[in-house]
């Protein structure tokens, strides 16, 4: 499809959702919105000076229906998701809320003041906290949190799919004991299966936290699950997108404990705390690192392959701190250099 055609088509679209809600257009502009790893498209409509989101052609049909139910829960609690103005379940569209394009990470990769960087990651926090501790209340009567419980079935997809995208395909390594890189890959699942489920995202991290007016947005949480706390703060500090040394992550962990205890009164001790969030590090990272092997593969992707190098240094680090998962760190030290290495 030519870029004419792409335009006359999306066009036609966003005329047949503003017509659902009696939207007086008028002549449009449509700017594309470029990045990220998701099937869907978005762009951004201009019309009679306002803007909005439009977003659409998910692969997946039950992607849309997912990602309104989940809106709506989230919404409801007052947590900072778009507003969603129309949609068409037929077409796999949505007109949203326009949030800009200033995100927590277009944000980090501009700031230099530490004393900003530290306010900007205390939103991000505090955000976190508040949806998973909201979130938590009614995600049974969710359908679609009803049905997605992040156990040891799902911590175990990840790390198969870490193994097999990107151990064995992207860095071609023979295994040469996978019995016991699978017994490593079980202990750690059930390490971290048997902790208090809250509202999880899944994918909290830099590109998915937009600031519009000061409060932090969110978005990408259509694959939201019930699950563990710490998973989605290992996402946000233990980023592959943007490095933050061991010393800043503590300070901000301690602050997303007090936050929990103070603000939110959960009882939380600390020391086993940490100690899971670094094996909750350990998985998202080994998560990460399957997603952007296979978007670099079989997606084309290969913007993605310049955070594995980042990836990989927050694994290795983590993996000090556990010498049980010793077949693991063997496994990652016959990785290709070339692998290793920033872009």
């Amino acid at each position: 499809m030519s870029n004419h055609d792409q335009s006359d088509s999306i066009e036609e679209l966003f005329n047949k959702l503003s017509r659902r809600i009696s939207l007086s257009t008028g002549k449009i502009t449509i700017e594309p919105i470029k990045g990220g790893g998701s099937d869907r498209c978005f762009y951004r409509i201009l019309y009679s000076d306002e803007t909005v989101i439009l977003m659409t052609g998910t692969c997946e049909k039950s992607d849309l229906r997912s990602y309104l139910e989940i809106n709506k829960f989230l919404f409801a609690k007052g947590i900072g998701v778009p507003e969603i103005i129309a949609y068409d379940l037929e077409t796999e569209s949505a007109l949203l809320e326009d949030l800009g394009g200033d995100t927590l990470y277009t944000q980090l990769v501009q700031e230099k003041n530490s004393k900003r960087i530290n306010s900007l990651y205390g939103k991000a926090i505090e955000a976190l906290a508040e949806m998973q501790v909201k979130g938590k209340e009614g995600m049974n009567e969710c359908p679609v949190l009803r049905e997605r419980i992040f156990d040891h079935k799902r911590l175990r997809w990840e790390t198969e799919y870490f193994k097999t995208s990107f151990l064995k395909r992207y860095c071609s390594i023979e295994l040469k004991n996978e019995a016991q890189l699978e017994k490593e890959f079980e202990e750690l699942a059930h390490s971290l299966a048997s902790e208090p489920l809250f509202f999880m995202h899944r994918d909290f991290q830099s590109q998915n936290l937009h600031l519009k007016e000061g409060r932090i947005r969110i978005v990408d949480f259509q694959t939201a699950h019930q699950g563990m706390l710490h998973y989605d703060l290992a996402s946000l500090l233990r980023d592959a997108y943007i490095y933050l040394p061991e010393e800043v992550q503590i300070k901000l962990l301690r602050h997303y404990v007090d936050c929990l205890k103070g603000q939110w009164k959960l009882k939380v001790d600390d020391e086993e705390f940490v100690e899971k969030f670094y094996l909750a590090g350990l998985q998202r990272n080994m998560q990460a690192l399957g997603a952007f092997a296979f978007l670099t593969l079989e997606k084309g992707k290969k913007e993605f392959a310049s955070h594995i190098p980042t990836a990989l240094t927050h694994l290795n680090n983590a993996l000090e701190r556990f010498p049980q998962f010793n077949e693991l760190r063997v496994t990652l030290l016959s990785i290709p250099s070339h692998l290793t290495r920033s872009k």
